[in-house]
């Protein structure tokens, strides 16, 4: 499912839009056979397997879509797509979750001066 975000995260959120997101991650999942990342079967058991979905408060993904979007370009574009997909990297960001949120910013700005 969050292959599938990457295109446009609030018009593919499950969240707000189920079915967007499942029609997404059954393109994913296609695109994914026909280029030879996984077989048939595997597509098919991933489309059969039930969606749990669970809010995490600190998911970067939800709580900061366009930063993480950008994160994932800049990787894509320095590592190149194999290494990204296939590399099994671990990423750490600056991303502060907590200042996301509405005003967090301007909340921190107003407690400094």
């Amino acid at each position: 499912m969050i292959a599938g975000l990457t295109r446009a995260p609030s018009k593919y959120s499950i969240f707000s839009h189920f079915e967007r997101a499942k029609a997404r991650q059954k393109y994913v999942l296609e695109r994914m056979e026909e280029e030879g990342y996984i077989t048939k079967e595997q597509k098919q058991a991933a489309l059969a397997e039930k969606i749990q979905v669970s809010k995490e408060r600190r998911n970067p993904f939800y709580k900061a879509p366009y930063f993480t979007e950008y994160v994932r370009q800049y990787l894509e574009q320095k590592y190149g797509h194999d290494l990204l997909y296939r590399g099994g990297l671990k990423v750490y960001t600056t991303v502060n979750i907590d200042m996301q949120r509405e005003g967090g910013a301007q909340s921190l700005y107003n407690r400094k001066h």
